[in-house]
């Protein structure tokens, strides 16, 4: 009876105008068994910058809901629905990862290394036969270089303690910086229905370049997952459509009988099982071409040789036509004495940055057409 009660207060607001309630997941999600740099502490940091932001947004009044609960888990999501809270927003990670290199420069090596911090706060209701239904995420991505201000160098190696704490500090910027629910406006009216609102999502990141093949051929799943989460959120803040999780983030399995994608996450209050409908406008990905090319200099040089590498990617979004673009960056190589060169870069550091800066362009460009 005291749940009914509850039911029918909330339903009551609901027809009075009032915002839909909604909780908030005090937990961190994640597809990956093996964390990279989510210790437990980056856990317990990322939960109070979310639910720290989420009480600013609230009391300025720029949630488009009323925040009820922030103590939700994943092993009582069923009984959050029962009580009258329809909605959750569930913390899930897609990166928490950094790359390492050395290089060097004066007869001295140096550091760099680029952390790369995928978040997305879900925005989730119940579902018939899984945990629940994702409607719709706001990603909060954001990337940053170790080591890349050459007036601060780093002369030690990079160790996964610094990097963690990295990590954590460009995931606040992320909360800070790029939550916004303006484009879930939409989702949220009209959570209730059993169709999927329409829908952005990557679906696939393909890399059909021989060379970038060779570039990333020990990993790279790390880089098509960078492309496909930075090109989401950059499209999401350029159109403020609704997006929905990039396939390549979450290991999902298709049930073509329900025209739906299941996956399983894993959070320390409990094991999470996703569904999500299969977007309305699919968007696949490729690193269609790589290339590097020593320059002719003006003034040639007995100690230095320059090199560009340049890369491509297209988008296809649904039945349209592919759209293509590309970008490039110069680097330099040193020779020695014996005639041998020595680099002040690494070839996949280069290449994953410009590849990450061109996935947003490219998803802002396609987000400012739709919009």
């Amino acid at each position: 009876m005291a749940v009914l009660f509850v039911m029918m207060s909330s339903l009551a607001c609901e027809a009075k105008g009032q915002n839909l309630q909604v909780g908030f997941v005090d937990d961190i999600v994640s597809a990956d068994s093996e964390n990279h740099l989510l210790t437990p502490q980056a856990k317990q940091e990322i939960r109070q910058a979310l639910k720290e932001r989420l009480r600013a947004l609230q009391s300025a009044g720029k949630l488009p809901f009323e925040l009820k609960s922030s103590d939700v888990q994943l092993n009582n999501l069923q009984q959050t629905y029962d009580t009258g809270i329809p909605v959750v927003l569930i913390p899930i990670v897609t990166m928490d990862d950094y790359f390492p290199v050395k290089y060097y420069a004066d007869g001295k090596i140096f550091y760099k290394a680029t952390v790369l911090s995928g978040l997305s706060l879900a925005v989730c209701t119940s579902s018939d036969d899984m945990d629940c239904r994702l409607l719709a995420v706001v990603p909060l991505n954001r990337y940053g270089i170790m080591g890349g201000d050459i007036r601060r160098p780093i002369m030690q190696p990079i160790s996964k303690a610094d990097a963690s704490q990295e990590y954590i500090a460009l995931t606040k910027q992320g909360i800070a910086e790029n939550m916004d629910f303006r484009s879930v406006k939409r989702v949220l009216k009209d959570w209730q229905l059993n169709q999927a609102i329409p829908a952005c999502g990557v679906t696939e990141v393909t890399m059909t370049s021989k060379k970038a093949k060779a570039i990333f051929q020990d990993d790279p799943h790390h880089i098509r997952n960078a492309i496909a989460d930075f090109y989401t959120m950059a499209y999401q803040q350029a159109s403020g459509e609704p997006v929905i999780l990039p396939m390549t983030s979450v290991k999902f399995v298709e049930d073509v009988h329900r025209s739906m994608y299941e996956g399983v996450l894993r959070g320390d209050s409990g094991t999470l099982n996703l569904a999500m409908a299969k977007p309305a406008h699919p968007i696949v990905l490729d690193v269609s071409g790589a290339a590097s090319k020593v320059l002719q200099r003006s003034d040639p040089s007995d100690v230095r040789e320059d090199i560009a590498y340049k890369v491509w990617l297209s988008a296809k979004t649904g039945s349209d036509a592919p759209v293509q673009d590309s970008d490039y960056a110069t680097e330099m190589r040193i020779k020695n004495p014996d005639g041998s060169l020595q680099n002040n870069y690494d070839e996949v550091d280069t290449c994953s940055k410009l590849l990450i800066n061109l996935a947003g362009k490219m998803g802002k460009q396609a987000g400012k057409q739709k919009h």
